[in-house]
């Protein structure tokens, strides 16, 4: 009788742990697909741009080598009919240094346009606002 309880328990218990693997691999699935459209979007476009020419930017990390979007910080992008809003966490590593930046664009009739940048160069606590033209 021990032996039938016994092998019941092992098999709900190995159903409960394929189900649970199952389950973080659809999770996991879900997020890198959220991750790479997003770093394909039209937000994130404008906000590399906007990174890579910025001569501020150039002066605290260097050439530009890489911009991706932060697996840690908060990102999101939010468009509602012809507009919208994003924040962008991102990661960019350049010839000298590595930042965090934190860019948030706003779009008007699927424009995307950058409207602050807050970045933190390698671990320190200070945080810099880059300068955004203002249309």
């Amino acid at each position: 009788m021990e032996a039938t309880v016994f092998a019941a328990n092992s098999k709900g218990v190995r159903r409960a742990l394929v189900i649970a693997v199952a389950l973080v691999v659809v999770a996991i699935g879900i997020a890198i697909s959220v991750h790479v459209s997003m770093a394909r979007s039209e937000a994130f476009i404008t906000a590399e741009a906007f990174l890579r020419s910025s001569n501020e930017m150039k002066q605290l990390v260097g050439p530009i080598k890489e911009i991706s979007i932060s697996r840690t910080g908060e990102s999101f992008i939010n468009e509602t009919g012809n507009g919208g809003r994003a924040k962008l966490s991102l990661t960019i590593v350049g010839e000298q240094a590595s930042a965090d930046a934190e860019v948030n664009l706003a779009s008007v009739l699927r424009v995307w346009r950058v409207t602050s940048v807050d970045v933190r160069v390698g671990k320190g606590p200070r945080v810099l606002s880059l300068p955004v033209q203002t249309q």
